[in-house]
């Protein structure tokens, strides 16, 4: 006998409402165990993310300067020691010798977007500490501009910088003073204040002056390099033709006895750059010396040619040439392609690292390219405004004084 049919639509209900009640707990379960797997892999992608921080040995912050509350990593607090950082802002951290600078900077990257890379002082629970702040903007404009960056601490190496320096510096000076009086010594016993000296005798004496001045060189690049590095050489920027600059090449290819192996072209010679004429032809003095270390006779060429942001001089050799992997390194100090051809012609390893320090304090650019049928060909960059100096030049300091015209 059928049931009445009320009680079979109530059964029916009652089966169906039993399966919503079983398909609902199962998802639920399902979703239970995603979100927490979910979970466990964000742990894990934060653990890893903390070791690979820690391991970097960088602090990281992320500014939300909209609102909420910002981040600061543990790394960022065990660095400044401080376990109360709370700030939206930089001027709770950064040292005051630093405050307006780098914050000037990084309220301009909150404006303006882009990213900052400087060398500044963080005030920490034992003082200031030098540190190297990166940053970039991720999104928002001005105070709502959201920051993220790292720093890491610098201060050894600072501080071994400056010992560096200061140790050059006091070893030049009491180098100085004793090798000028050894080449005066040297200059009258030439002359015949010991009485008249035989052949052998004026080779001797020859021999000890030129060695005399080639360590004397050695001491003013060490010096120079100091200077410029420091940031207390002045470079007098004026308005030079650039047929002048090359002049300069020519004149010191012939004073070096190289005149015969240098050709100059000059495709503008009216252009005009931006320079201190006296370091450029240091700059030259360099070039050509270091070129004439390697060249073959009568292959130098010295020439000039415009490109984009100013004027690129040029000085092409044929010798060896300069491998791909040294072409940025051979312009830091004491750097040497080849040791032997060093040590069979003198040099002190400085001469690429001045030029290098005084074109970029001139806002320009230093590089070497390999030479069409081999050898090298080193070039510097000056630019043709002030406008264009000034964008090169401004930053942190450290860096050689730049004086353009009428500034």
């Amino acid at each position: 006998m059928a049931p009445p049919e009320g009680q079979t639509l109530t059964l029916a209900r009652a089966n169906v409402l039993a399966l919503l009640v079983l398909l609902g707990a199962a998802f639920a379960w399902l979703f239970e165990r995603r979100r927490v797997r979910h979970e466990a892999s964000l742990r894990s992608e934060r653990e890893r993310f903390r070791l690979a921080l820690d391991a970097a040995h960088d602090g990281v912050f992320d500014w939300d300067r909209a609102g909420g509350d910002p981040y600061y990593s543990e790394q960022f607090l065990r660095l400044l020691k401080r376990d109360d950082l709370r700030a939206r802002d930089h001027r709770e951290w950064l040292a005051e010798p630093d405050r307006a600078r780098v914050g000037a900077s990084l309220e301009r990257l909150a404006a303006e977007g882009g990213a900052l890379e400087v060398e500044c002082r963080l005030e920490t629970a034992d003082g200031p500490r030098w540190f190297e702040l990166r940053a970039l903007r991720v999104s928002g404009s001005g105070e709502t501009a959201r920051l993220v960056g790292a720093v890491r601490d610098v201060e050894e190496r600072k501080r071994a910088a400056a010992l560096k320096d200061q140790l050059i510096s006091t070893v030049s000076h009491e180098l100085r003073t004793p090798l000028t009086g050894i080449h005066g010594a040297l200059r009258l016993l030439g002359g015949g204040a010991a009485g008249p000296l035989s052949e052998r005798g004026q080779e001797l004496v020859a021999l000890g002056e030129r060695n005399g001045r080639r360590l004397m060189r050695i001491v003013d690049e060490l010096l120079d390099l100091q200077r410029l590095q420091a940031g207390e050489l002045d470079l007098e920027l004026e308005e030079v033709s650039v047929a002048d600059v090359l002049a300069q090449a020519r004149t010191i290819a012939e004073e070096l006895g190289v005149e015969a192996r240098l050709s100059i072209s000059e495709p503008a010679p009216e252009e005009i750059v931006l320079c201190d004429l006296q370091r450029a032809g240091q700059v030259w003095i360099n070039l050509i010396g270091n070129a004439v270390k390697f060249a073959r006779e009568g292959e130098l060429e010295a020439a000039a040619r415009a490109v984009d942001g100013g004027i690129r001089f040029e000085l092409a050799d044929r010798g060896p040439g300069v491998p791909p992997e040294m072409r940025d390194s051979v312009f830091e100090p004491f750097t040497q392609v080849d040791g032997t051809t060093t040590r069979a012609h003198g040099g002190s390893g400085l001469g690429l690292a001045i030029v290098a320090s005084i074109v970029r304090a001139s806002g320009g650019e230093v590089g070497v390219d390999e030479r069409a049928g081999g050898g090298a060909v080193f070039w510097f960059l000056l630019r043709r405004t002030r406008a264009a100096i000034n964008d090169r030049t401004a930053g942190p300091g450290g860096a050689p004084r730049a004086t353009p015209p009428g500034g």
